[in-house]
């Protein structure tokens, strides 16, 4: 990511990939963009940084982020008007970022971080707005003298709906990063460092409490940050305690307690009628597996638990829970 060289081909794209809950976000977010801002490459902490999901539309998504990380203009008229820009032309994102970053500063670079690539292809239905905005993201990270760097972070189950794009299958081949799982001391010190920090303790067991179950569950750095929070909800005083991770329900029931009630409440609206409410809990239903013994993916779990399709884009507690 440092800048090339002049024998060096141009690279500003950069692809981490790894399994459900093996911490990629993280990765990117507290680990990569941390250190741009900490000016870990001359000059980064003064690089405005955008931060988005592709969602249901990706190309209003990465507008957004863009407008609010650079000047494009104000009001809606001029996100729409970006918004089309982008739909039509795969110059957009790197003309824009041309456009908004100072013209003396030459070393100045837009960050683009694509949290959840995979949304491309498990919400964006539409194959046009999919491919304008690709297209967008693979040129600008590209283009000689171009000064927009792209990130994203993906679940490794789809590389083979990248592969099926020659141009995006190419760049993932050639700037990819794949994040295995983490070691027994990085698994602790992500633990204990952060409770530290803040001048809190853990309760003497607690810890090896926590690493025991996260060994036995795959992928299950999500559960891990959920219940650290419910935990630190529920300290006495500076410390952790035993008996709150008792209460919470361990690692997998701190996240049920919390998703459970919330599904319900949002599905017992009296417009919907009982056959359209979910059957299993929806934390009981995520943790299914395919008979092949793989997880299935969330989408479909969701409609195993006849979650009405209309929900998903009113519920964003839930989607929070079920997409992490």
């Amino acid at each position: 990511m440092r800048p090339a060289a002049e024998a060096q081909p141009v690279n500003r794209f950069l692809a981490i990939v790894g399994a459900s809950g093996s911490g990629k976000s993280s990765v990117a977010r507290a680990g990569l963009v941390a250190a741009l801002k900490q000016d870990a490459i001359l000059g980064s902490a003064l690089w405005p940084i955008a931060i988005c999901r592709p969602g249901l539309d990706p190309l209003e998504s990465l507008a957004v982020a863009v407008s609010r990380a650079v000047n494009v203009g104000q009001g809606a008229p001029a996100l729409a008007k970006l918004i089309a820009e982008f739909e039509k032309n795969e110059k957009a994102l790197h003309l824009t970022t041309r456009q908004a970053l100072p013209e003396n500063a030459p070393g100045m670079l837009l960050v683009i971080l694509v949290d959840q690539f995979e949304e491309v292809f498990t919400l964006c239905c539409n194959e046009e707005l999919r491919g304008a905005f690709i297209r967008n993201l693979l040129y600008a990270g590209k283009v000689t003298q171009g000064q927009t760097l792209v990130i994203l972070t993906m679940r490794a189950d789809f590389y083979a709906k990248c592969a099926a794009n020659a141009d995006l299958a190419a760049a993932f081949s050639d700037h990819h990063c794949l994040v295995g799982p983490m070691t027994e001391d990085e698994l602790r010190r992500a633990v204990e460092r952060p409770t530290r920090l803040v001048g809190c303790e853990f309760e003497s067991g607690l810890v090896d409490l926590l690493m025991q179950h996260v060994r036995r569950q795959p992928g299950a750095l999500p559960l891990l940050q959920h219940a650290l929070l419910e935990l630190w909800k529920k300290r006495e005083g500076r410390r952790l305690t035993v008996k709150a991770y008792q209460e919470i329900g361990k690692l997998e029931g701190a996240l049920q307690r919390r998703a459970d009630p919330t599904l319900g409440a949002t599905v017992s609206r009296p417009v919907l009628k009982p056959r359209n409410r979910p059957r299993l809990p929806v934390f009981s239903v995520m943790q299914q597996k395919s008979r092949h013994g793989e997880q299935k993916s969330r989408r479909g779990l969701l409609k195993a638990a006849a979650l009405p399709r209309s929900l998903l884009p009113r519920s964003p507690n839930i989607l929070s829970a079920v997409y992490c």
